[in-house]
């Protein structure tokens, strides 16, 4: 079983939902993380390396047009202004509530080293 080498948390202000009337800046908001990944992750395995966008309750709170039009431009600006794998249509969406309460009770054991 393949092993986690190194682990890095960065998180951003504001969040997506923020940029609810400029897609093309909720999408550029996230230069800073893509960066870190291509800080951490080796250049000879971005092109296998997975990336993916996990929106939370913030981007559940808009309509579903301003939602879908930030998705539509994280997953196009990860497609042409990084070389990560962006998989299938899950890779870039709103996380179901009871998947985002999972993950924060993660986070925090992770932070507690449970």
């Amino acid at each position: 079983m393949p092993s986690l080498e190194y682990e890095t948390f960065k998180m951003i202000n504001p969040g997506l939902s923020s940029f609810a009337r400029d897609p093309t800046a909720a999408a550029a908001s996230l230069d800073s993380l893509l960066d870190e990944a291509k800080r951490v992750v080796p250049e000879d395995m971005w092109n296998c390396s997975p990336v993916e966008v996990k929106a939370t309750a913030g981007l559940r709170l808009l309509g579903d047009k301003e939602s879908e039009a930030i998705l539509d431009e994280v997953r196009n600006r990860l497609e042409t202004n990084y070389p990560f794998v962006v998989g299938n249509e899950r890779s870039v969406e709103i996380m179901d509530g009871k998947d985002e309460g999972m993950s924060h009770s993660a986070h925090c054991n992770d932070f507690a080293d449970v």
